[in-house]
Formats: C-alpha cells, sequence, structure tokens
C-alpha cells in the first residue's frame, strides 16, 4: 500500500520492506537517524529520504482513509461521536522564544489532535509560540472537513474546559457539531444560546479515547521530542505511528 520509489538509473532502490523496519525502530527506541547506519543496511539518510518520499505522495492520505474505512465497516469507528485535545511537544526550536510563562511558549509548539473514538483520525498543526489549545482548534476542524468526508447527520464533539468558549462553541455549531464542553465555573449561558451549553456526563466520559491514543503516540518515543530541524520531517514520523494505532484496531 506505501508508495513504492524506483530508480530512474543507477541501482536499483531499496524496498518498502527493507526500510520499513529501520523507521519503525526509530520510533519506538527514539534513536538518531545515523544509528541506523549498520553494515550491511540501508543508512539513516536512506531511510529518512523515502520516510519523506512517502508521506509526500497523495497515496500517503488514501492509505488512511482505506483504514478507517475498514474500522467504520468493522463497528470501529463511529463518526458521529468526535474528541479534541491537544498534547506539547516539546523542540529546541522554539526554546529560546519566550512568549508567556508557560511551558507551552517556552519549550514549543502544541501537537493538535482531532481524534475519533477507538482509532485516531488525527490532524496535526504546527503553529505559533504562546497559542491556547482554543486558538487551535478552529485550523484543525477545519482541516478535518476539507480532508474527510464525514457523514451528514448530528455530530458531537467532546473537548474539556480548555475550549470553554461561546465562540468557539458557536463555530462547532455552525459547522453541523453539537459541543459537549464541560463549563468553567465562572462560564455563564447567553441568552438565547443555551443549547449550546448542554453537558451530557455519560457522553462526556467518552473523551477517554484521546487521552487513550495519546497514550499509545506516546509509545513511539521519537515523538516526546522533536529533534528534527525540519517540521515536515517530524509531521511525517508523526503520520507513520498514525497507520499503525489504525491497523492495530482493525479485527483479526
Amino acid at each position: 500500500m506505501l508508495p513504492v520509489q524506483t530508480a530512474p538509473a543507477g541501482r536499483p532502490s531499496y524496498t518498502n520492506l527493507q526500510l520499513l523496519p529501520g523507521i519503525l525502530r526509530l520510533l519506538r527506541s527514539g534513536c538518531r537517524w545515523r544509528d541506523l547506519d549498520l553494515p550491511g543496511y540501508p543508512s539513516g539518510v536512506t531511510h529518512w529520504r523515502r520516510l519523506r518520499f512517502w508521506r509526500s505522495k497523495p497515496e500517503a492520505l488514501n492509505i488512511w482513509k482505506k483504514l478507517l474505512k475498514l474500522l467504520e465497516q468493522n463497528g470501529r469507528l463511529d463518526p458521529s461521536l468526535l474528541a479534541l485535545d491537544g498534547m506539547l511537544v516539546p523542540s529546541h526550536e522554539f526554546r529560546e522564544q519566550q512568549a508567556s510563562r508557560s511551558n507551552t511558549a517556552r519549550w514549543g509548539s502544541r501537537s493538535q489532535r482531532s481524534l475519533m473514538p477507538l482509532v485516531s483520525r488525527s490532524q496535526c498543526i504546527w503553529p505559533r509560540v504562546g497559542w491556547h489549545d482554543s486558538m487551535h482548534a478552529r485550523p484543525t476542524i477545519d482541516d478535518l472537513m476539507m480532508r474527510f468526508e464525514l457523514p451528514s447527520g448530528d455530530r458531537t464533539i467532546n473537548a474539556d474546559r480548555g475550549y470553554d468558549g461561546f465562540a468557539l462553541r458557536a463555530f462547532f455549531d455552525r459547522q453541523g457539531m453539537m459541543p459537549n464542553i464541560r463549563a468553567r465555573r465562572r462560564t455563564r449561558s447567553r441568552p438565547g444560546f443555551e443549547q449550546l451549553y448542554d453537558y451530557d456526563k455519560d457522553l462526556g466520559r467518552e473523551r477517554y479515547v484521546v487521552e487513550r491514543t495519546n497514550g499509545w503516540f506516546q509509545s513511539f518515543r521519537r515523538l516526546h521530542f522533536r529533534y528534527d530541524r525540519s517540521a515536515y520531517t517530524f509531521h511525517c514520523l508523526f503520520w507513520l505511528p498514525v497507520l499503525v494505532v489504525c491497523v492495530r484496531r482493525l479485527p483479526l
């Protein structure tokens, strides 16, 4: 299913089967690309180039869509219920940019994730330093709606108090999503928009799927810290674990 790279001249290219184990080893162990330079095996640069080649092809998104469709057909994915959360990705590149006192401002960007139950339908953005979670939500949902054809009808999105705000609740409502967000203590519903502040505790418990999926991603040690200079390379590294998580959720 992965895109195949062929050399127009010179020696034949390595196959995907020869390079995939090394890339997965790097993701799991958190080692450096140069640590893949072993006698008799492809170099780390070769692994790096192949990963970027996979992500640059349109087949990468098609593979993701096919896996999600298989999960939905087997009852392992409910597209009517979404969960939203973010995770801090430390990075040396942004360490000196202190926009505020928060750890996010000192260390780097947040990886915003819009996740479906049981499996990740994840969107990643690399925003400015010091952005709040609620500011990441709009571009994440816009990208999700653009890339995936979500079924029409009632959809619910679960999020924590960090996403509590009238503007964001109204944005979800315009996108055809009913926000199920626990309000802060000082939050008061606006007249005429009381339905946007309704909170279902039983439905809110389903938000655990986003925390569980974050745990799955954190099992890939290379994603704990952004060592790569290029954000595109880190995005490529994040794309492959998403596919791995989807494959693991498929019924045997």
